[in-house]
């Protein structure tokens, strides 16, 4: 449907507590047009949303949005939840949530969309940075809290949109791009995709949104991301690790207090040493990306690597959020397939010579199911791992998988079963680890509630 939100006074949005849908309402509540929401729980966002003014309602009724103008629902909502059953038999409109977003990055002349199995929010949150630091003053969309937008969204008055531009029920395909990242693809979201084969399919789509006259950014290390590079007719630009990439980094390393440094070779400047604030090899991938993105924009590369310095992280992205009170670090990190539990390990290894426990909530069903054995194998390179019970998000429990199955495959005695109840595996983890150690706390769903409850005083 065409959008005209000049002509809306009320929306009302289902699943209006998750990252981005909350992102989305400050963005409306901002332009004046009343919110109201539901959610399934009360959390920071929806506390905060309420404090700017939106109506918050916990649990899902029908009716709910009567009097509302039109509907903004999430892809995890099914048409059978009452509010929007009752909302499209009442002829109110309904979009779903990308809908909302490609609206937003329309109204700007730059839509850079950054997309990606790993690192969309990072990418995005490092190219924001660089946008702001050096006064681009973009609109921001993404799918984390980023601390210099003091949130998940931004409206500018530059030219530029930069969005997160998610792959799940390809609501990517929503967006019209000028520039777009691809900074990775793997199998994921199994309720979604069948195979490998779909995903490189969906993302192939996004890619050819671009116009002849915009530009695709790639992996080049990443063989289905060159294959999509081959297909369209904008310009392209690869980065990676090697040569044959056209922004490639040499001399990749770690300085052990949790800092990553490079040298960039690109064709707009000489061999450049770049430095930055956040550990992780992934990470050099990512601030690549950005940089070759801010490039399209005009900015040098060297102005980029200055301005990436002042980027520390998003919220749930390697976050050090506290020590314990006996003096471990401990990390929150929204990590929930393999290849980011290894990408987290690593980065931690960057940084500790001390023991690594990492605590890991599986985010739903099917994906836990699909991905057992990668799982264990990363689990299973963690001093000691323990493994909660599986966050079901949007799915029913079959059945057919429980957390334990994760730590029987895992086949370490290092490994263990930690159930649900997070006071008493913090009593525990507080217990058991000291200074220069460090817990990795990670996952998807509420898992950050144990983070809270590691960093807090104890009672005197």
């Amino acid at each position: 449907m065409a959008l005209d939100l000049s002509q809306v006074k009320h929306v009302h949005m289902i699943g209006i507590g998750g990252i981005s849908m909350s992102g989305l309402a400050e963005w409306l509540l901002r332009r004046g047009i009343a919110v109201s929401g539901s959610d399934r729980a009360p959390s920071h966002l929806t506390d905060k949303l309420a404090a700017m003014g939106a109506t918050i309602t916990i649990g899902h009724r029908a009716g709910a949005s009567q009097g509302a103008d039109l509907v903004v629902y999430t892809a995890a909502i099914n048409r059978e939840n009452p509010e929007l059953k009752w909302a499209i038999e009442s002829g109110v409109p309904c979009i779903v949530r990308p809908v909302l977003l490609g609206h937003m990055m329309a109204m700007h002349p730059v839509g850079i969309g950054v997309s990606g199995t790993h690192g969309k929010t990072t990418t995005t949150g490092m190219l924001a940075t660089i946008l702001l630091t050096l006064g681009e003053d973009p609109s921001v969309h993404l799918g984390g809290e980023l601390p210099l937008i003091g949130g998940t969204t931004r409206e500018g008055r530059g030219r530029a949109f930069v969005c997160e531009a998610d792959e799940y029920a390809h609501s990517f395909l929503q967006l019209r791009p000028s520039v777009a990242i691809i900074t990775n693809m793997e199998f994921d979201h199994p309720d979604i995709f069948a195979d490998i084969g779909q995903v490189r399919h969906v993302f192939g789509r996004f890619a050819s949104l671009l116009p002849p006259d915009g530009t695709l950014i790639a992996n080049g290390m990443d063989q289905g991301c060159v294959e999509i590079t081959k297909k369209v007719s904008c310009h392209t630009i690869t980065f990676g690790d090697n040569p044959s990439c056209a922004w490639w980094a040499q001399d990749i390393r770690s300085d052990g207090a949790g800092c990553m440094h490079f040298v960039l070779h690109c064709p707009l400047c000489p061999p450049l040493a770049v430095s930055l604030s956040v550990p992780g090899r992934h990470n050099v991938f990512n601030a690549i990306a950005a940089m070759a993105a801010a490039s399209t924009l005009g900015i040098a590369p060297e102005d980029s690597a200055r301005a990436l310095l002042g980027y520390t992280c998003t919220k749930r992205r390697f976050e050090r959020v506290g020590k314990t009170p006996s003096g471990a670090q401990v990390i929150l990190d929204y990590a929930h397939h393999p290849t980011e539990l290894h990408a987290l390990l690593d980065a931690a290894r960057g940084c500790t010579d001390k023991r690594i426990a990492l605590v890991f909530q599986p985010h739903t069903y099917s994906r836990t199911k699909a991905l057992l054995a990668d799982y264990a194998r990363e689990i299973a390179l963690a001093d000691d791992a323990y493994i909660t019970d599986i966050w079901a998000a949007r799915e029913a429990d079959t059945g057919l998988v429980h957390a334990r199955d994760l730590v029987l495959a895992a086949g370490t005695p290092h490994c263990h079963y930690a159930g649900s109840d997070y006071a008493a595996l913090s009593g525990m983890l507080k217990a058991s680890y000291g200074p220069g150690d460090y817990i990795l706390v990670a996952g998807a769903g509420d898992i950050y509630r144990l983070s809270d409850q590691l960093i807090a005083k104890e009672e005197a």
